[in-house]
């Protein structure tokens, strides 16, 4: 399998192993597309793209690091949010985060030509 199988392969093994990461989940309060998709144009402008291309290099390569960066990133992420009026409780935040990071990764790294 050559290197580009092999990281669509690795890839799609991480999606099967953390689908729940990869979609919104809505507990307490709505929270509406719109507002969704304001959040994750928020972090693609006010997280550095360094930032988020090292972010998505690791979703790409394998969403291990997820679990492991609850209290780094994702209390950074978390923070950003809240301070950008997106405090939508503390359980939403928690189990969105990855989701809106992954989101604000891609709309920065994935430039469409």
């Amino acid at each position: 399998m050559d290197s580009k199988n092999s990281e669509t392969a690795n890839s799609e093994t991480a999606n099967e192993r953390f689908p729940d990461y990869l979609s919104f989940k809505r507990f307490y309060r709505e929270i509406h597309g719109e507002e969704i998709e304001s959040a994750i144009n928020y972090l693609a402008s006010n997280i550095p793209k360094a930032v988020l291309k090292e972010a998505f290099e690791k979703f790409e390569q394998n969403f291990d690091f997820v679990v492991e960066e609850h209290f780094g990133p994702g209390i950074y992420v978390r923070n950003l949010l809240r301070r950008g009026g997106f405090d939508w409780g503390d359980m939403e935040l928690d189990c969105n985060w990855v989701y809106l990071l992954w989101e604000a990764s891609k709309k920065v790294c994935r430039k469409k030509d």
